[in-house]
């Protein structure tokens, strides 16, 4: 009986183990565990149009592409806390091994997975299901490149705004950092789909050869993600000239 209660506690901890690798374990309300800033609400009524269209995307990608390496990191961790306990060993660290471990394959190995069945229902080869949706990706960032535009439009139009209104009187100091404020979420909303996207190009790129399929046609729409990846930077980068933001 002793025994079966040590294998319940193990598989909690590694349970807990597997949420903060996943990044779960950030504080209620913030987004991927933030310290600085709380969680995008998408149905504000107080945001645009473009602001809107990149936060619902990047809501989107959490949901979706991040949920294959949630379960592989629970079950990693779970079969990595105990082989451990049963070889009389630290638990906790072959939880924290396991989950980063199985995290990656969950979200790899299971994208693979669902994509050559996908392939098997429509007689069409694996890598030709994954360029497709390569293909998809790239015409849905074209509407997202054309919202980060947007959005560092309105972000350096918001600043000169405020700029000009504190040097008039028109606002006081406080109110002109607040609006600044407000711009830099807009870019900390950029600087995630950026990241969120070129994730998605790791995932496509280490997917192929898994398959073990070429195409040409994939190499192409690979060529046009990097390319429309370097336009959201663009965007990015030209906020960041009005916020005055170093980035890497």
């Amino acid at each position: 009986m002793r025994r079966n209660w040590h294998v319940v506690l193990t598989l909690a901890v590694a349970l807990a183990v597997a949420g903060c690798a996943n990044g779960q374990g950030g504080r209620p309300g913030m987004a991927n565990g933030s310290k600085s800033q709380p969680a995008p609400n998408c149905s504000d009524p107080g945001i645009s149009n473009a602001e809107r269209v990149i936060c619902e995307d990047n809501a989107t990608f959490n949901k979706t592409m991040l949920g294959g390496a949630a379960t592989g990191a629970v079950a990693g961790a779970a079969l990595g806390a105990l082989g451990c306990w049963a070889a009389g060993q630290d638990p906790l660290q072959c939880a924290a091994i396991g989950a980063v471990a199985g995290g990656v394959a969950g979200g790899i190995d299971g994208y693979v997975t669902a994509k050559e069945q996908e392939a098997s229902r429509q007689n069409i080869r694996a890598i030709d299901a994954i360029t497709n949706e390569v293909e998809a990706e790239n015409n849905k960032l074209a509407r997202n490149v054309a919202a980060a535009k947007a959005l560092s439009l309105e972000g350096q139009e918001r600043l000169a705004k405020a700029q000009a209104n504190l040097k008039s009187g028109q606002i006081n100091a406080a109110q002109a950092e607040a609006e600044r404020a407000s711009v830099m979420r807009s870019r900390q909303q950029l600087d995630t789909m950026i990241s969120n996207t070129e994730k998605q190009r790791q995932q496509f790129a280490e997917a192929q050869p898994k398959t073990g399929e070429s195409s040409d046609e994939f190499e192409a729409q690979m060529i046009t993600l990097s390319k429309n990846i370097a336009r959201l930077k663009q965007q990015r980068d030209k906020l960041n000239e009005s916020l005055q933001v170093r980035t890497s």
